[in-house]
């Protein structure tokens, strides 16, 4: 799966784009404080370091996926499916 955590789409309830954040440091602040092991370690650095879309195998996906749900307010989660959802149709 491809995702851009420089680009994320913040929107309002109607999901009307309100911003653009570059959530590349939130989220791998996100994992390296919640993630469990070198493979969670690995992964924020990863996403810290990401230039635009880059690709997120099953199981990074999966880490994201519980940290996001775990973590994250209501408007993150909904931006970030929204992403996750993009990527997966192309």
């Amino acid at each position: 799966m491809r995702l851009n955590f420089e680009k994320l789409e913040i929107t309002d309830i109607k999901g009307q784009i309100m911003n653009i954040l570059d959530a590349r440091e939130q989220m791998a602040n996100l994992v390296y404080q919640s993630g469990n092991g070198i493979a969670d370690l690995e992964l924020a650095r990863k996403i810290y370091n990401s230039k635009g879309e880059d690709e997120y195998d099953e199981r990074e996906s999966s880490i994201i996926d519980r940290i996001v749900n775990e973590r994250c307010v209501p408007m993150f989660i909904d931006a970030y499916n929204r992403m996750k959802n993009e990527s997966n149709k192309e």
